[in-house]
Order: structure tokens, then C-alpha cells, then sequence
């Protein structure tokens, strides 16, 4: 079983702020968190952290699988994000950006890249460039990127921007049917992504 750890964790910014002070969590699979907070009470930046891509100024992040340390080089493996800063290859197709996310981690229960532009309604689209791409298909690609691929890890950062409501539905059947096993971890201003949070974490 998966399971994510801060300890004592302490952000600064380079401006001298504190942006997160002694930390503690223990996140496990199978469960689904809410960070919540207003605007700069550093909601990203524990999603960051989460995933490796920023140090702690103090304190440590842990991720572990049955009890054994994974090494904060290997946590990729195990981990996979969204969030609707997070750039895509302008000039790469749908297709050929899906293909080459799968070139670094599978898709999860055998799925192919032809089911994930089924899933991600990309179909008769394939050939878009992702520039050529509204806003709320970017996310949905962003999600379904995220979703469909095998991680234990899954960290949503705002994931129901630029969505519309129909897009809401797909995201949240999507997280239904493929993440009943990890850990899901969303930060977020809009209180409908907490509506199924078994814990909130409140920044």
C-alpha cells in the first residue's frame, strides 16, 4: 500500500515568507484528500512538494510502498499530476503527445493510446496541435493524461478549471472508475472538487 508523509515540513519563499510551517500528514491509498485554503496559503506549493518539484526549506516529504522507502528519485514512478499551469508541447499532435507520455509510464489496467483518445473525446482529433486546443480540452488532456496513466500517487491542482459542466461529470466518472486504489490529492478554491474528500487538509 501506498503511502505519502510530511514531516515537520517547513516553505519559504525567497522573499523571506513562510508559506507553510510544521507540517505533519500521513496520506494512504484508497483515499481521496482536500487542501483547501484562500488565495497564497500555499495550496500549489504543497502540491509541489508532493511531487518532488520543490524542496522544502525544512523538513522532509516521504513516499513509501508496503512499508518500504521509495528514493525521491524513483517517486515518478509512482506519481503523476495535473494542473492547468502545467505546459504542454505546443507543436506536438494529441496523438503524438499521448504517445510519448506512454514512452515514460504506462497506461494504467492495459489501456492503450487509442483508449485514452477514446476516453479523453479526442476522437477525429488526434491530429489537433495542442495549441490548436481550447482551454477546457487542454485540461481534459491534462486529466486524462494524469488519470489513465499507473501511478499510486495522483495530485490534482485545481483540476475543474476551464472545465464546463458536462466536462465536470467526465472528470469526476473518470476518477470513479480509475482511482478507487491510490491516492488522490486535490488543492483547490472551488468547493465542489471537496464534495467526495474523505479528509480535508485546511492550509
Amino acid at each position: 500500500m501506498f503511502e505519502l508523509i510530511t514531516r515537520g515540513l517547513f516553505k519559504r519563499y525567497d522573499s523571506g515568507r513562510w508559506i507553510l510551517r510544521d507540517l505533519n500528514l500521513h496520506l494512504y491509498a484508497g483515499k481521496r484528500y482536500g487542501i483547501g485554503g484562500g488565495n497564497g496559503s500555499g495550496k500549489s506549493t504543497l502540491i509541489s512538494l508532493m511531487a518532488g518539484l520543490s524542496m522544502p526549506t525544512k523538513g522532509e516529504v516521504i513516499h513509501s510502498m508496503s512499508g518500504h522507502l521509495i528514493e525521491p528519485m524513483l517517486w515518478h514512478r509512482h506519481m503523476s499530476m495535473a494542473a492547468p499551469y502545467a505546459d504542454l508541447f505546443d507543436y506536438l499532435s494529441v496523438q503524438e503527445i499521448l504517445e510519448y507520455s506512454a514512452k515514460f509510464k504506462p497506461w494504467a489496467e492495459g489501456l492503450t493510446t487509442d483508449d485514452v483518445v477514446r476516453i479523453c473525446k479526442f476522437e477525429g482529433r488526434e491530429s489537433l496541435l495542442t495549441k490548436q486546443l481550447s482551454s477546457g480540452m487542454k485540461q481534459r488532456l491534462r486529466l486524462g493524461m494524469a488519470i489513465l496513466t499507473q501511478s499510486s500517487l495522483l495530485l490534482l491542482d485545481e483540476p475543474l478549471t476551464n472545465l464546463d459542466q458536462e466536462n465536470q461529470n467526465w472528470f469526476e466518472e473518470l476518477i470513479a472508475r480509475h482511482c478507487k486504489e491510490r491516492c488522490i490529492v486535490i488543492a483547490s478554491n472551488d468547493l465542489e472538487d471537496f464534495a467526495r474528500a474523505d479528509e480535508m487538509i485546511n492550509l
